[in-house]
């Protein structure tokens, strides 16, 4: 009778020092799968093979702004002057961004900097991920060097 309590202690025991053990390895490999993906992910997009996953769109409507009329400034007041070189001097700026940077420049800017932080989060996620895998395999280890 104290034989058999003996045997099924030892084989539960066994058992669940085997089930710890493949979790610790499954943990190990899911991590290194995750943190392997976002790099050839990364890979993929950064070397044009790939396009970035669209979290950002630019808008399809152009926004134009008509040239301000032309007036006759000593026809107007201060104020009324000071509003019509406000609306050049915008109408300028708006000019010069719009011929600067391409429709879509920001939009692809704000997806590249969502995915570096996507990736990052990927590989920060897939190490903690193998790290409770390596400690599960750690806690193993300990208790085969104390017997």
């Amino acid at each position: 009778m104290l034989v058999s309590d003996f045997d099924i202690r030892v084989s539960r025991l066994f058992s669940i020092m085997n089930i710890k053990i493949i979790a610790g390895w499954c943990l190990v490999v899911a991590g290194l799968l995750v943190i392997g993906w976002a790099i050839n992910a990364s890979y993929q997009y950064f070397t044009a093979k790939a396009e970035f996953p669209a979290v950002f769109e630019a808008s399809s409507k152009k926004q134009e702004s008509a040239l301000p009329p032309q007036a006759d400034l000593n026809a107007l007041s201060i104020e009324g002057a000071q509003d019509y070189l406000q609306n050049q001097i915008q109408y300028s700026v708006n000019r010069a961004m719009v011929d600067m940077l391409p429709d879509d420049a920001i939009a692809k800017m704000l997806n590249i900097l969502s995915w570096s932080i996507f990736g990052t989060f990927l590989i920060f996620a897939g190490g903690k991920i193998s790290w409770l895998g390596v400690q599960l395999l750690a806690v193993r280890g300990e208790k085969e060097q104390k017997n």
